[in-house]
């Protein structure tokens, strides 16, 4: 019996257009998804993080009778930008100072100033508040930013904070990278959050409609308002 000679099917125009349309209604259904989990994994990271600074912070307090790192440098004040924490002549602030006494573990600052680029562990892990190829001055900024200080009332916010084991809920970093806890209008890496430490040792991310209280343009003077409304939430 000959045999039979089948015929090859192949798939029409009209058939890969619909293939491939199905697949981009996919693609589109889980896009989001996929970038809400990446965004997720990048917020959770830059949690642990700061969790890291905070726990710094509560081991130099305990060496130096209960009191945070002071936001000025050990030479005096260095402006009003608590991002800003360091000076050519090696006078540290705030979680800088921190890591030059090595509460967070061996952080080469000369390292760091010679290559231009502020420690890793000082700033968020998805975001740098400048670029350390074109900012000689990029070693000296950070993106965990510590604007407190128990030393005196003239700190980027006030009023002096406490002794360490008298506070509770106080923020003490939050992190540069999303417009919510100051009005930056630059950046914003956590999805319309902040992430943040607070004195009783707990890290986490705060909404910005909640940290503006609901409001469509920024509410608070930052030096006597912005604080105590995020330490009460």
């Amino acid at each position: 019996m000959p045999l039979m000679k089948t015929e090859k099917r192949y798939f029409t125009l009209i058939e890969l257009l619909v293939v491939i349309a199905i697949i981009a209604i996919l693609a589109g259904m889980l896009l989001p998804s996929l970038n809400k989990a990446r965004l997720n994994a990048r917020t959770t990271s830059c949690i642990s993080q700061i969790k890291q600074n905070g726990t710094a912070i509560g081991m130099y307090s305990d060496d130096y009778q209960g009191l945070p790192p002071t936001y000025h440098t050990l030479g005096g004040a260095i402006g009003n930008d608590p991002t800003w924490c360091a000076t050519d002549d090696g006078k540290y602030a705030g979680l800088m100072l921190v890591a030059s006494l090595n509460y967070l573990g061996g952080v080469d600052l000369e390292t760091a100033k010679n290559d231009r680029i502020s420690p890793k562990i000082l700033n968020c892990p998805v975001c740098n508040p400048v670029k350390p190829q074109t900012d000689g001055n990029a070693w000296r900024r950070i993106s965990y930013i510590y604007g407190r200080d128990s030393y005196n009332d003239n700190g980027f916010f006030t009023p002096k904070l406490k002794p360490y084991p008298q506070l509770t809920r106080e923020v003490l970093i939050y992190c540069f990278g999303s417009n919510t806890v100051m009005d930056y209008g630059k950046q914003d890496v956590h999805g319309g959050y902040t992430v943040l430490y607070r004195a009783n040792g707990s890290a986490g991310k705060l909404s910005k409609n909640a940290i503006w209280n609901g409001q469509k343009s920024y509410p608070w003077n930052h030096k006597t308002e912005l604080l105590p409304h995020v330490d009460s939430l």
